[in-house]
């Protein structure tokens, strides 16, 4: 995983979409 809490973010948002 990656160092950076963006990283999750964007995870979660192509997950929802």
């Amino acid at each position: 995983m990656a160092t950076e809490p963006p990283v999750m973010l964007v995870d979660a948002y192509n997950v929802l979409h």
